[in-house]
């Protein structure tokens, strides 16, 4: 089961934001290739110089320092690209370190050179910071090269040591072993960076969703302030505007009837902006704290759809709790709510259970849908979880960005399925305590 909140459509309204981030870590990301690269240029010289100068194997010292002098040269071409933020530019410079680490091991014995295994580096690189498409060229590149070094390379000077050469059972142990480390840690590091990716674009759209809730308040607490300062010069020019209307006929009394109303229009959009900061939003209040059971109403007049049925039940007997439009509380009802909008066939429950001396607030969302999915359920609240058949709907981020921001009001959430109907379900609890402590509940309540 997928969320699909107005935070979802926010995203791809404004995706700019996101895009920008993401390409300002590709950009950082670039960077620290070339950092990498000329680690690994250092570190191919040096084991160079030490094999041919002092060890005097009888390597083709003109080759492998021209595949080393290359990767400077291409070292320094890639600063000129370190602010591009084209992944296809990346896959590329990696590309050819694959292929200059390809060639070094055909120029030192190919497999069995004990140096063989650095041909996985640039993949695991890619395998971090690219997209699938471009990762799969690289890891079939360096799969193709490993498998053309293990039939054709120079010979590596084992002679020295009295080995002619190896088995060729060992050769073909070591082939396989490049293969199939080089797949394994390519899907690792792959699952791991897209895992933390996803981790931060869910963050990021996190903060946004709470940023543009606390600029929306911020925005309704200057229209109020602006209202109550120019109340009183809008007050003397209507009542000056009426005295001039009762002395002056024709012409000169329409223009002042014409003023007259455009001070009570100005009066009006001030009053509009006070309850409404957001243009798109009806009905926004403006009031510190609202009877739960309001802040459930508005939630649900934000979202209601004709053919579905709201159904708001809660103990009569008990006193109701006045709660603080906080802006994690007011956004991450909606978009449960929403969802079970979303998925409900007909009903949407919410069951309200409040004790000041007891368990503290405690508030049900059931909807008469088909449910979570069982094979889901436990992972319910991470981020770009969904299971709809038709992803474009959204993002898969409405759950999560409503459960992160509840949490910092202190609640703890359940989602589960109802027990005897189909439907899901999703209980949102605070403790009387952490009511008192956050400031969450009026006091008196």
């Amino acid at each position: 089961m997928k969320s699909i909140s107005n935070r979802d459509k926010y995203l791809k309204m404004n995706a700019l934001p996101l895009t920008d981030q993401d390409q300002s870590y590709l950009s950082l990301s670039f960077k620290t290739t070339i950092y990498l690269r000329w680690i690994a240029i250092l570190g191919q010289g040096t084991a160079l110089l030490f094999a041919i100068y002092l060890v005097d194997l009888g390597l083709p010292a003109l080759l492998c320092w021209g595949l080393i002098l290359s990767a400077v040269v291409v070292n320094f071409i890639a600063y000129a690209y370190q602010n591009d933020e084209r992944e296809g530019v990346l896959c590329a410079f990696l590309s050819f370190d694959v292929l200059q680490l390809a060639g070094l091991l055909f120029a030192t014995g190919g497999l069995s050179n004990p140096f063989c295994f650095f041909i996985m580096a640039p993949v695991a690189i890619a395998a971090a910071l690219l997209k699938k498409r471009q990762l799969v060229f690289i890891v079939i590149m360096a799969l193709c090269f490993i498998t053309a070094l293990s039939q054709w390379s120079l010979n590596f000077p084992w002679q020295s040591s009295g080995i002619e050469s190896f088995p060729p059972l060992f050769h073909w142990g070591i082939w396989a072993s490049l293969c199939l480390s080089l797949i394994f840690i390519a899907g690792l590091i792959y699952r791991l960076s897209s895992e933390m990716r996803k981790s931060y674009m869910a963050n990021f759209a996190l903060e946004q969703s709470l940023n543009q809730e606390n600029q929306d308040a911020s925005l309704g607490a200057l229209a109020t302030a602006a209202m109550h300062e120019l109340g009183s010069p809008l007050g003397t020019i209507a009542l000056i505007a009426k005295d001039l209307e009762e002395q002056f006929d024709g012409q000169a009394g329409s223009d002042i009837s014409l003023l007259q109303s455009e001070v009570e229009r100005c009066r009006g959009i001030l009053n509009d902006i006070a309850r409404n900061p957001k243009a798109h939003r009806k009905n926004e209040t403006s009031f510190d704290y609202l009877p739960i059971s309001a802040m459930i109403d508005f939630a649900i007049e934000q979202y209601r759809k004709q053919d579905i049925d709201f159904i708001l039940q809660m103990d009569e007997t008990v006193e109701e709790p006045w709660l603080i439009m906080r802006p994690e509380i007011k956004h991450g009802l909606g978009n449960l709510i929403q969802n079970a909008m979303t998925y409900a066939k007909s009903e949407i429950y919410v069951f309200i259970d409040y004790s000041a001396d007891g368990e503290g607030l405690s508030i049900i969302i059931e909807d008469d849908g088909v449910g979570f999915p069982l094979a889901l359920l436990e992972r319910i609240g991470e981020p770009y979880l969904s299971a709809h058949e038709n992803k474009k709907k959204g993002m898969g981020l409405g759950i999560y960005i409503a459960k992160k921001l509840l949490e910092k009001t202190g609640a703890s959430l359940i989602f589960d399925n109802r027990e005897d109907l189909p439907g899901a379900m999703v209980e949102i609890s605070w403790s009387q305590d952490i009511l008192l402590e956050n400031g969450l509940l009026k006091s008196g309540s």
